[in-house]
């Protein structure tokens, strides 16, 4: 897995040389986990449902603060 990401990696630096390499690394580990498998489910799928976000999310409720 991590081959993967890092030849997705090299691509975007390639093609967009002025990107900081955190957000080419960010960029390649979300293709990486978005992309459909052979099961039909991605990594993101199973870790948060089959509308997974990749996008972290604070959600604050009425009563937690």
């Amino acid at each position: 897995m991590i081959s993967i990401v890092l030849k997705r990696s090299e691509k975007l630096a390639i093609n967009h040389p002025a990107l900081p390499l955190k957000s080419i690394m960010h960029m390649a580990v979300v293709a990486h986990n978005t992309q459909e498998r052979a099961g039909g489910y991605a990594p993101v799928q199973w870790a948060f449902g089959a509308q997974g976000s990749s996008e972290p999310s604070i959600e604050i409720r009425s009563g937690d603060a």
